[in-house]
């Protein structure tokens, strides 16, 4: 055995035992569809910092996923990206694709992020710390108790994948990529899918990220707020809140008339920020 791998099996054992999970049922534990989403959605924040390191050509950029427990009422990064000598910091955030969420509609082909709170809002003291933070009135914050704003991260990061996966009759999660999604990916992004063999894996690894202020509800992005309180409220228009699912148009990502974009792109994006 490897020593690498002989390495990752002490640190398994160790961790089993710390926490008292039975080794020899450890598959089973992280396979249950209540553990799934929460696993992939932690694991894919170190991918992306896998993915971000490889894309990044200045080889000073400094990539962090940072462990800590946020203070009631505050955000925590995913990622925290810098380039020294500033001392200016880039808050990344990771959202899988919603699940099953893949469509082909004649020649519009899209998906959905699902880019949400895991913590909702409350009508407690929390709530009024919160909106004065945001500077907006408590009751326009009650209205999305799960919805981020433009100022909890600069940037969003998501994968394709996710939108692909979907839970069987039996209770599995399973990938539910087809020929047909393959070819049409394929020809708007040839240099992305190339066999249909390594289609599941390619998903993954096709990254996209927005701007945090390309994508809350508002007039300049020409987006609008779904909730029926907004809407009722007549705030769904200029909110300036961030939709649970944001559309993405993988038409407009390749026309590059969309506020997503793909990763490549990331780092004249990241340098533009810093200045």
């Amino acid at each position: 055995m490897p020593a690498g791998d002989a390495q990752i099996l002490i640190r398994l054992r160790e961790y089993c035992e710390k926490y008292d999970v039975p080794i020899e049922n450890i598959v089973e534990v992280i396979s249950d569809l209540k553990v799934i989403p929460m696993i992939r959605g932690k694991a894919f924040e170190f991918a992306a910092s896998v993915l971000l390191k490889t894309t990044l050509r200045d080889r000073q950029w400094v990539i962090e996923n940072p462990n800590i427990n946020p203070q009631l009422g505050e955000h925590d990064a995913d990622i925290i990206v810098s380039l020294p000598p500033s001392e200016k910091k880039i808050r990344v955030e990771c959202k899988l694709a919603k699940k099953d969420s893949f469509r082909i509609d004649g020649e519009t082909v899209s998906f959905q992020v699902k880019c949400m709170r895991s913590r909702t809002v409350s009508d407690n003291d929390r709530a009024t710390r919160m909106a004065d933070g945001y500077g907006i009135p408590r009751e326009l914050l009650l209205i999305h108790p799960d919805n981020y704003r433009q100022t909890d991260f600069d940037f969003v990061i998501t994968s394709l994948g996710n939108a692909f996966w979907d839970t069987t009759t039996k209770g599995q999660y399973m990938f539910n990529g087809i020929n047909a999604h393959f070819l049409f990916l394929k020809r708007i992004f040839p240099t992305y899918f190339d066999n249909f063999s390594t289609f599941q894996k390619d998903t993954f690894r096709f990254l996209l990220y927005a701007h945090s202020k390309d994508i809350v509800v508002a007039t300049r992005n020409r987006l609008s707020c779904r909730r029926r309180k907004c809407i009722e409220n007549h705030t769904s228009n200029t909110c300036e809140f961030i939709s649970n699912y944001p559309s993405v148009d993988l038409r407009a990502v390749v026309s590059d008339s969309s506020p997503w974009k793909l990763l490549e792109n990331i780092e004249t994006d990241f340098r533009t920020f810093l200045l």
